[in-house]
């Protein structure tokens, strides 16, 4: 993140509200009562553009230039950091990511596929890393004169050489002056800074050097990893104010944390205009491999993590299998995002792997990290995910199927779409000092902090029995068909056949009219 306005970024009241993407007057194209966005703002709406047909979005590369070292590991694991830093490095597919992008729809969090609604809960962040999901919310100041916690806690004189430099205009228009941002600070300038700082060679590192490069480790996967911006080269300096007693830390919810600002990554790629793409992809990707074929690579060799580690703390996560050197069944990059776009279309309901962590789960011991076991208590809670000043909802009530339990019809979103809208204007700008988020969203964040108190009852196990009522609803309020018949899908030797639905479907013909949108196609 820069300290320019960034994509997922915010500001305070009046003088905090940027755009937010969305027109703020309601459309007559709108999907349906529950989907408000207007249909030719949604990414969706361009699948037909000869511009964009494969195309799609493009995620930025991830990768951390901070080597990881055995004297960060008791550190990283009181943090609840350990597992990511023991995942390798893995390619992002950009289709696939584009692919999903399209099927995102902001208001209620989820993907709409052809078989339901999915989405990544707060029990895939745990299982795939192993991050804490209870905690403090990640909330405080975002801006203040950060250079001197930079220097007590990544050693002096370190300001000066990583905080990034804004550039502008000097008084002649040949000159360019650089100044030191009190936000941002550079990774390359502390991936250099902090290289080889803890070679044995020729003094071994003292103690303090430790925890200043643990400190320097984290903010890189920070901001590579887990939010990343849309300009991949620095990440705020604001996280070091989590990071000054590594020796008993206080335990936030950086998993909550890491879902909200993929939400809100996600909310920002589907708009029609938005080409890059932020945020935690990795976990997107994991979460993708893990539920659906779609795109899904096998292992080169018989190389699986060391699950069932004897010390619950340093089992690897469940995301550590797909950290390998790996190929495809098929080709699929010759067809771009047509080719997911194609592969999500025909998802049926068995090729999904609705419970991918339950074998785990129910082995004893468990072969996943200890903390899994802990907080799974907090899986189904409905509450808001918090990240400083961004405000996204967790709402699984409407993925139950994902946990095991029946889906009953989803009740009404918490939030009017006008409140959804005024969340997505907080945007960050280095032109508002001294506004600390924790107050200006008081009441989610208090809400957020008390997890028990907003859990979802299942009423019963899922059965065979329940699809019928829910999709019935889901076809007449989803977007579970995002084309009709033959269009849209290229480099296939055969074209997706027009889809058909023993109890009918309600067929969404892209940029028509809502009297003929909602026309029901019946055998």
């Amino acid at each position: 993140m820069s300290s320019s306005r960034d994509e997922c970024g915010s500001s305070h009241a009046a003088d905090v509200y940027g755009d937010s993407g969305f027109d703020s007057s309601w459309s007559a194209s709108n999907f349906s009562n529950l989907l408000w966005m207007p249909h030719d703002q949604h990414k969706v709406s361009r699948i037909h553009d000869d511009d964009y047909r494969d195309v799609g979005v493009d995620p930025r590369d991830i990768w951390t230039g901070i080597e990881y070292h055995d004297l960060c590991k008791p550190f990283l694991l009181r943090l609840g950091l350990y597992q990511v830093s023991q995942m390798g490095h893995m390619k992002i597919d950009p289709s696939l990511l584009a692919g999903l992008v399209e099927r995102w729809r902001p208001e209620t969090h989820s993907f709409h596929l052809p078989v339901r609604e999915m989405t990544i809960t707060l029990q895939d962040v745990s299982c795939l890393w192993a991050l804490p999901i209870m905690g403090l919310p990640v909330t405080g100041p975002s801006d203040r004169a950060w250079s001197i916690l930079v220097d007590q806690l990544l050693g002096n004189g370190t300001a000066s050489a990583v905080l990034k430099k804004k550039k502008r205009s000097g008084p002649n228009d040949a000159q360019e002056v650089r100044s030191q941002s009190g936000y941002a600070i550079n990774l390359r300038e502390l991936r250099d800074q902090f290289a080889g700082m803890l070679n044995p060679e020729p003094n071994e590192p003292t103690e303090e050097q430790v925890r200043q490069y643990t400190r320097a480790y984290v903010l890189d996967l920070f901001g590579s990893i887990f939010f990343a911006d849309s300009s991949g080269d620095s990440v705020p300096a604001m996280y070091l104010q989590f990071l000054g007693n590594l020796d008993s830390p206080e335990q936030y919810n950086w998993g909550g944390a890491v879902l909200a600002y993929l939400y809100r990554s996600l909310c920002v790629a589907v708009q029609r205009k938005t080409k890059l793409m932020s945020g935690p992809t990795v976990l997107l990707q994991h979460w993708c491999w893990s539920r659906l074929s779609t795109g899904c690579p096998r292992p080169l060799n018989d190389w699986s993590p060391n699950w069932g580690h004897p010390n619950g703390q340093e089992c690897p996560a469940f995301g550590d299998k797909w950290c390998c050197l790996h190929d495809y069944r098929q080709g699929h990059n010759r067809s771009g995002v047509s080719y997911f776009r194609n592969e999500l279309q025909k998802l049926e309901d068995y090729m999904v792997k609705w419970e991918p962590y339950k074998a785990m789960l129910l082995e004893v011991p468990c072969k996943l990290p200890s903390r899994v076991i802990d907080e799974m208590g907090v899986w189904l809670a409905r509450v808001p995910l918090v990240h400083f000043w961004i405000i996204e909802h967790h709402y699984p009530d409407r993925v139950m199927r994902q946990f095991g339990f029946a889906q009953e019809l989803p009740p009404p979103l918490p939030l009017p779409e006008d409140e959804v809208r005024r969340l997505h204007k907080f945007v960050h700008s280095a032109n508002v000092r001294l506004v600390n988020w924790g107050n200006v969203h008081q009441n989610y964040v208090n809400e957020a902090s008390n997890p028990g108190g907003h859990l979802v009852v299942p009423t019963r196990y899922w059965s065979h029995y329940d699809i019928l009522p829910y999709r019935n609803w889901f076809q007449n309020n989803g977007m579970f068909n995002i084309f009709l018949g033959k269009q849209c899908i290229e480099g296939l030797d055969d074209p997706l056949p027009e889809y058909r639905d023993e109890i009918g479907e309600v067929g969404y013909i892209p940029g028509a009219p809502k009297s003929t949108r909602d026309v029901s196609f019946t055998n």
